[in-house]
């Protein structure tokens, strides 16, 4: 002002913030020519295009006025203030995508999308935590800092498996990073956990677990070196599969015949000439010939 006013009761400044109008409290300056205001924001004040001052001030059953009783003004020009803005809103989490259902094996990749209530800026590396056969797995952020969707990916590597479907847990974990909005708001991190009991986990490769020779004794033409393998779990066997063989300094080999049960039988047919009186050598591995052996997942066998 521009003289000592005194103040009664608690007049108020508007504002406009985002088409609803606000009011900044009395707070100090009575028997000066300078009275304070106070607008105090609520969480879920929001306004990107800048605040409005509103002229003239509001009474409201206050008064202000100078040393000699006189009311004073009330009507101002007011302040261009489009330079603030309000963000008060806390970014929270609406929804997860995780990866389509299925059986999921070595090296492939699961993509999970996690989509805020408005963009946010991302710093550092932020993961989700998944389950795998109820073992922690962290899935990294890949891109989608300034959109409010952020992705987030875990490619499988070798000997995972969970059947009964993973899990993701909240919250998602900022590891020194984070997750704010344009007003610097730093995002709700926490979610819903998400239980996916039809996305499967099987980057197991099969393995041989037994492994049955031919009986020991002397081998005619016309008779046959039978070997008999079993994996650790059922595969198909795809092609002719065979089994490398020395037989005197002499490459062979024993070819996959047929499945019996959950035993495979490889045969070699010992033909006029062949002689071996030292033992023959198997040699490692399966040589899968064109052909392929794999589990119902996919997964190919370890042939060694």
């Amino acid at each position: 002002y521009s003289g000592v006013v005194n103040v009664t009761g608690a007049p108020t400044i508007r504002f406009k913030i985002n088409n609803s109008i606000k009011h900044a409290g009395y707070s100090s300056g009575s028997g000066s020519d300078t009275l304070s205001f106070v607008l105090i924001l609520n969480s879920d004040d929001h306004d990107t295009d800048g605040i409005v001052m509103l002229s003239p001030l509001d009474l409201a059953y206050s008064t202000i006025k100078d040393r000699e009783g006189n009311e004073a003004g009330i009507t101002f020009t007011p302040t261009d203030l489009s330079a603030i803005t309000v963000a008060t809103l806390i970014p929270n989490i609406t929804s997860i995508t995780s990866p389509a259902n299925g059986t999921y094996r070595e090296n492939d990749v699961l993509n999970f999308s996690v989509v805020f209530s408005e963009a946010v800026t991302v710093t550092g590396t932020p993961q989700l935590s998944l389950s795998i056969n109820w073992v922690g797995r962290f899935v990294g952020y890949t891109s989608g800092s300034g959109t409010n969707t952020l992705n987030f990916s875990y490619q499988l590597p070798a000997g995972y498996t969970d059947l009964n479907g993973v899990e993701l847990n909240s919250p998602v974990q900022l590891f020194a990073g984070s997750i704010r909005d344009a007003g610097g708001n730093m995002a709700t991190l926490t979610f819903a956990p998400l239980s996916l009991p039809n996305l499967l986990i099987d980057s197991q490769a099969p393995y041989i677990s037994t492994f049955g020779p031919p009986a020991a004794k002397v081998y005619l033409a016309g008779e046959n070196l039978d070997f008999m393998i079993t994996f650790n779990e059922a595969v198909t066997i795809a092609g002719v599969p065979r089994l490398t063989l020395s037989i005197n300094g002499q490459t062979q080999y024993a070819s996959y015949l047929m499945t019996i049960g959950n035993s495979h039988l490889f045969r070699h047919g010992v033909i006029v000439g062949e002689e071996e009186n030292n033992g023959l050598a198997l040699i490692s591995p399966i040589d899968l010939n064109g052909g392929t052996i794999r589990d119902a997942s996919l997964n190919n066998v370890k042939t060694s």
